[in-house]
């Protein structure tokens, strides 16, 4: 989470659109993980169709929350961003209990109640217009996708590396999301080009493994 806050930054600092950034890193992060698998002589499979299936709608989910999160921040302020996505956690304890057949908490019944109330205040006012509110929501959209992806993950962190589950991962991010970066994209500058692979491999690449591993 620590490195996850340094993300934010590079919506920012890199004047690019939010798809570009995130099939950009997502490359640099999928190459360097490929190096690191590699060098560690691991099984690259990913196993049967089920595991596939779920390592790429992981995938998916994790560009989708890229670029909405990069958006919100774009749209309105890094802080905007990061406390909306920091939504996530409410959102996967109560969706937990639904999709695996577990008691649902009343304290996390409460604690999504609390943090609702903390976005809301986050809000000048309800209307399109206003910046914020547009970041806030567009958060939203982020933190639900970064759940989504997290529940996918569940399924299959039992059977493989914390290494090879966010490989996977991002090679799906890649592969979604560089075509249209390469049709839509915008010029990229040489500054820019060291930005992003900081950003591919401290911010991107460390962080996701380290978090799948948790996560097993």
């Amino acid at each position: 989470v620590l490195l996850w806050a340094g993300t934010a930054l590079f919506a920012k600092w890199i004047p690019l659109p939010a798809f570009q950034i995130t099939a950009l890193r997502s490359v640099v992060a999928a190459g360097a993980l490929l190096l690191v698998l590699r060098w560690q002589g691991g099984d690259l499979a990913p196993g049967g169709r089920r595991d596939f299936g779920l390592l790429i709608a992981g995938g998916l989910a994790m560009a989708a929350h890229w670029v909405t999160y990069f958006e919100a921040i774009q749209v309105s302020t890094v802080a905007i961003g990061i406390l909306s996505l920091h939504t996530y956690p409410v959102m996967t304890a109560l969706a937990e209990p639904l999709l695996f057949k577990e008691r649902l908490r009343p304290l996390d019944v409460a604690l999504a109640l609390l943090v609702l109330v903390g976005v809301a205040v986050l809000v000048p006012d309800f209307s399109l217009a206003s910046n914020i509110t547009r970041g806030v929501l567009i958060g939203v959209v982020s933190a639900a996708c970064f759940a989504g992806r997290n529940l996918l993950t569940r399924g299959v962190v039992t059977r493989h590396s914390g290494t090879k589950v966010t490989f996977y991962q991002l090679a799906a991010s890649a592969v979604a999301l560089l075509p249209v970066a390469l049709i839509w994209g915008e010029p990229l500058a040489p500054r820019s080009l060291g930005q992003l692979a900081l950003l591919g491999l401290l911010f991107t690449a460390l962080p996701h493994t380290l978090y799948t591993r948790s996560l097993q």
